[in-house]
């Protein structure tokens, strides 16, 4: 114990030292000293008072009563309401919004982007700098327009195959 208090993390020359005084290998003297580095940090991490769990500041049932009473709902209703409202706001502090907002893309921007790609229909894949431009053009992410032009032409691949056979069955391979 008294060569641990001194030095914990002992170099080879003095693990083997150490290895000959106790009779042990130098292995399990190194050993040894790893168990006493984790032993020693669990007594301490003991000694530290644990933290109290965090309060909820949900109202009481009396509050809930009165918040019942001004706001016309039922006690069963405002405590269901407080439950959502906290939810949402531990999830807003995390980060993760509750509801996805989709912003629609205005006619103009449909039209600027669907008369590109029909300008460009033997090729529709822009470039990084058409995707640059077309993206600040339409007020867009580029990584937007990227995944508009993809539902694009699986959107006109599937109609093209569907106004080529129709009433025919689908397969793979032609006889």
């Amino acid at each position: 114990m008294k060569w641990y208090d001194k030095n914990p993390y002992p170099s080879k020359d003095q693990l083997t030292e150490l290895a000959l005084i106790t009779g042990m290998t130098q292995k399990r003297v190194r050993i040894w000293f790893g168990n006493e580095r984790i032993r020693r940090k669990k007594a301490a991490n003991e000694t530290i008072a644990p933290r109290e769990p965090k309060s909820k500041a949900y109202p009481t049932k009396d509050q809930r009563a009165e918040l019942s009473l001004i706001t016309g709902f039922t006690e069963d209703q405002v405590r269901k309401w407080v439950n959502k409202e906290e939810f949402n706001k531990e999830r807003h502090l995390k980060g993760k919004s509750h509801t996805r907002e989709y912003n629609r893309l205005s006619s103009a921007t449909q039209d600027h982007l669907i008369k590109w790609y029909e300008e460009n229909e033997a090729n529709p894949y822009p470039s990084q700098e058409e995707y640059t431009e077309l993206a600040s053009t339409t007020g867009m992410t580029v990584r937007r327009v990227r995944y508009w032009f993809g539902n694009e032409r699986v959107k006109r691949k599937k109609a093209a195959n569907e106004t080529i056979t129709p009433g025919e069955p689908k397969s793979k391979t032609s006889m």
